[in-house]
């Protein structure tokens, strides 16, 4: 199957009408949204450690390969975000300052950078010295490497729970570089990778299938990584997301803030339990020295548009 098709020429007046739908929708969704709609991961059931893994809609576990969950318990989650930084300002408040005190943060997502952590009993943004240049965003062994140190010596930081963020599956996908071209944050304004994924799939110029197939392999990676933890760390591991993407539906592409539509709210739920193996090793290069902009850092990710 080719993975680019010609986009279809539209009258203006069409793009139009869709462009006004689309915003009064959006204006309907994001009132309300302010119901209330969705569950803080603080009040969802027991957790010792709870790993995030960034913009995974429920529905992409139906194509990930059996190995990863065969142990698992897997249902659903409303998460209370369609994007990150909602994510955060949702639950990182005074309201589970208590909660936040006993627990360890380990974080990929620059959006660390834009809010209050001192609430925290440690905060490690990994972002800061891990990220790959090459890749645009942070991969997730590093992440689960210093996630396995955190949580070996949590006694010292008198936390008993962790929090782990991964950026995958979020994009770039490790499997189609050339969505997202490598070489820092500078090429995103040259015309040739001006556009971002999502708007590129939207306006027809990639395979949706595709996209689907390479997001799915995103996920697969984080979970490659997300075994490593639950073979070598101890108790009670809930995998989750901030939340989903979009692939057209109402309207929406990627993941737009305060949205409640399933496709961005319905996110999964796995239950793991820690087999304490501790057995692991930390990669030696996984924290090479890099000067640490959170703007620049966002923007490789594609939050520019």
């Amino acid at each position: 199957m080719n993975g680019e098709s010609t986009p279809q020429e539209t009258p203006p007046f069409v793009d139009s009408l869709k462009g006004w739908v689309h915003s009064a929708i959006a204006s309907i969704l994001r009132t309300a949204d302010k119901m209330g709609i969705g569950t803080v991961v603080w009040e969802r059931g027991e957790w010792d450690v709870l790993i995030l893994v960034d913009a995974c809609r429920y529905d992409l576990l139906e194509d990930v390969d059996e190995k990863y969950l065969s142990d698992a318990e897997i249902s659903s989650h409303t998460s209370v975000a369609s994007y990150s930084l909602e994510f955060m300002t949702k639950h990182f408040t005074e309201e589970y300052a208590e909660e936040m005190s006993e627990t360890l943060l380990v974080a990929a997502n620059p959006y660390t950078d834009e809010i209050e952590t001192d609430r925290f009993a440690l905060v490690d943004e990994v972002w800061r010295d891990c990220w790959d240049k090459e890749f645009n965003s942070v991969r997730p062994k590093p992440v689960i490497d210093r996630a396995l140190q955190r949580w070996r010596w949590r006694d010292s930081y008198d936390a008993n729970q962790m929090i782990v963020w991964l950026m995958q599956p979020h994009r770039p996908f490790r499997s189609r570089p050339e969505w997202m071209p490598s070489g820092g944050v500078k090429k995103f304004g040259s015309p040739d990778v001006n556009k971002v994924l999502w708007g590129r799939l939207r306006d027809g110029e990639l395979n949706a299938e595709e996209v689907w197939d390479a997001y799915v392999d995103n996920l697969e990676y984080a979970l490659t990584e997300i075994t490593r933890f639950v073979r070598n760390a101890d108790g009670s591991i809930v995998v989750t997301s901030d939340h989903g993407n979009a692939f057209g539906e109402w309207g929406f592409w990627g993941h737009p803030g305060y949205v409640p539509i399933p496709a961005l709210r319905r996110v999964p739920w796995i239950e793991l339990e820690g087999k304490a193996q501790w057995m692991f090793e930390a990669d030696e290069n996984s924290q090479e020295p890099a000067e640490a902009d959170a703007k620049e850092r966002l923007q490789a990710l594609g939050y520019d548009e």
